[in-house]
């Protein structure tokens, strides 16, 4: 007589599977839970992915195929532990892999799964790998990765239609840490995050957006080049640049995170920025003591000053308007004033006043524009480029600023659909800047059939290594 032995409660951690048996069972935490659409039909699911976690730490994907998404969708918390049963397995191969497991899990309908409501799992979701590590291109870019660091600077928001007509928002922020930058590109609901986890304005999280006094803008937007981020500059010669944005009517300057990192605000600090009345230049005056002596010019009854403080000094606001027209919240302004701050910490752990003057030697160059915008371009395709062998070229300044000099490769993704092609970048021998792509360009628009009139709107990732397009079709005659 044969004996046959149950084994649903026989569960092994991730690292034991292998494709040594065609079943698993686990116990895991869902870290990531999404859906992917079928790409025809945008409102039709086409898989649920997630990624799972048991006890140890260890990572492994899973996917529910289409067919059987009805049965699992609604037993499935993202951030809950629940036990898995008969999971199939399959070889972990590709791009976009989100986990670095030889080996990935797939549902079969003869899975089972239990919320395990007893039960926690509280190791971190996070394996963060250093900017400098994926910038530096050691990163095996195969694998999706987690990053963290200083939110620095956010891009200006903007919209793109996509192939069936719906639009996505878009916007690239950049992260820094140990002296390495990283941009990176938001897509749709991440925007929508980013917008409320700005707006929130916890200091405890971040520092990111610099409110300026409303009146500031109106009373001197004649002298203001808004498509230049503004430059402030202490007494050491250090210069941080902001960028002025407007949300819902509401003026305020971005990059708060890197003007506290660089002039070493450890704590709310009470700042004045004295406007030089061109380049959009300001002079940074600390606040010590209660009161200042700011050297400060007057244009009529505009004074151009705005002041920023703290947000212990949130109450105030309504009581410095009468005196101080130009009174702001936040431990901002991006210069670079450690060793300042660290002299006034032992001097004085209260309010600081320290006045900063300029040097004229040390001016902002005219021609350092947003480095920014150089990521972001828009190609309308001609006759020429539709119809016969004709490059795409970068735009000079994108080529002086975003791709290193020995670049001769970009992988070209199509937003919508998420398709890459490898293009080779090509310098002409006549200009240095002139640089354009070559082989994987034309794959690139036989394959997506673009016709005379269509934009692309093209945005390069920090480090270079992807080139995001989306493309506008252009109206039917």
């Amino acid at each position: 007589m044969a004996l046959t032995v149950d084994n649903r409660n026989m569960f092994s951690n991730i690292d034991e599977i292998n494709s040594d048996r065609s079943t698993w069972n686990l116990k895991a935490k869902i870290i990531r839970l999404w859906q992917v659409s079928d790409f025809n039909r945008p409102n039709v699911p086409f898989s649920v992915e997630m990624v799972l976690m048991d006890s140890d730490g260890a990572k492994i994907h899973a996917t529910i195929k289409k067919t059987l998404i009805y049965k699992f969708k609604h037993d499935l918390i993202e951030g809950k532990v629940y036990s898995f049963e008969n999971l199939g397995v399959a070889s972990n191969n590709g791009g976009y892999r989100t986990t670095h497991h030889p080996y990935k899990l797939n549902f079969q309908f003869g899975s089972f799964v239990q919320r395990l409501s007893n039960c926690d799992i509280v190791k971190s979701p996070f394996t963060f790998v250093p900017i400098a590590e994926v910038v530096g291109g050691l990163y095996d870019t195969d694998f999706l990765v987690d990053v963290i660091g200083f939110l620095t600077e956010i891009g200006q928001e903007r919209e793109i239609t996509n192939q069936n007509g719906s639009t996505t928002k878009l916007n690239v922020i950049s992260l820094e840490a140990d002296g390495h930058k990283l941009q990176c590109t938001l897509f749709g609901p991440y925007v929508d995050e980013l917008n409320t986890f700005v707006g929130a304005g916890d200091l405890n999280n971040a520092v990111e957006r610099i409110d300026i006094c409303p009146t500031f803008v109106k009373n001197f937007e004649s002298i203001i080049d808004f498509s230049r981020p503004v430059s402030i500059r202490n007494s050491n010669h250090r210069q941080a640049d902001a960028l002025l944005k407007c949300r819902k009517g509401v003026w305020y300057l971005t990059g708060g995170f890197k003007v506290a990192n660089i002039f070493g605000f450890k704590k709310p600090t009470n700042v004045f920025l004295d406007f030089q009345f061109k380049d959009n230049q300001f002079v940074m005056i600390q606040k010590r003591g209660g009161k200042t002596s700011p050297v400060v010019k007057s244009v009529g009854d505009k004074t151009p000053v705005i002041i920023l403080s703290s947000d212990e000094d949130d109450d105030d606001h309504e009581d410095d308007d009468d005196d101080d027209e130009d009174d702001d919240h936040d431990e901002d302004d991006d210069d670079d004033d450690d060793n300042e701050d660290e002299d006034d910490n032992e001097d004085d752990d209260d309010d600081m006043l320290q006045f900063l003057h300029v040097s004229k030697n040390n001016s902002m160059h005219a021609d350092e524009d947003d480095l920014l915008r150089h990521y972001n371009f828009d190609i309308k395709i001609t006759e020429s480029m539709a119809y016969t062998k004709q490059v795409l070229h970068f735009p000079n300044k994108t080529s002086k600023h975003v791709l290193p000099a020995k670049q001769d490769n970009i992988l070209m993704r199509d937003v919508s659909s998420g398709r890459v092609i490898s293009c080779t970048i090509i310098t002409s021998s006549r200009y240095k800047n002139e640089r354009y792509l070559g082989d994987g360009w034309y794959q690139f628009k036989d394959e997506f059939k673009l016709n005379p009139g269509d934009v692309l709107k093209c945005s390069i990732e920090n480090p270079p290594q992807y080139m995001n397009v989306m493309i506008i079709r252009a109206a039917s005659p």
